[in-house]
């Protein structure tokens, strides 16, 4: 119980949240639409040569970093690891694994030798 309620957290901990993804589409049809814009003098002169590259179009449709950073909360941005992020990614294993350990403590302690401990002080 306690193992699944820990994966129900940590998938919904990891997942972005529809906020963010809101903000990324809305920023991107914005920038859409000011490309669907009149072309300027010199925009004009390089389609003429031959036009823009695929390549340079796929550029243009990807959020810039200030676009990124106002589409999550912090200034977060996916991909980059500060040093919050590495310290959860390295503690996390150890996390999981105690809290395993705690909760299925119940079930082995019947198992563990206490008759040389002696009764506990009273008084």
């Amino acid at each position: 119980m306690a193992l699944a309620f820990l994966v129900l957290v940590a998938t919904h901990a990891l997942r972005p949240s529809p906020v963010a993804l809101r903000t990324v589409r809305y920023a991107r049809a914005v920038r859409v639409h000011a490309n669907d814009a009149p072309p300027e003098p010199e925009s004009q002169e390089r389609g003429a040569s031959g036009g823009s590259s695929l390549e340079e179009k796929m550029k243009s449709w990807e959020a810039t970093d200030e676009e990124r950073r106002a589409a999550t909360l912090g200034g977060l941005v996916p991909g980059k690891l500060d040093g919050f992020e590495l310290s959860l990614n390295v503690l996390f294993p150890l996390m999981l694994v105690s809290c395993i350990v705690v909760a299925l403590f119940p079930l082995f302690s019947g198992f563990i030798d206490t008759s040389g401990a002696g009764a506990p002080p009273m008084e």
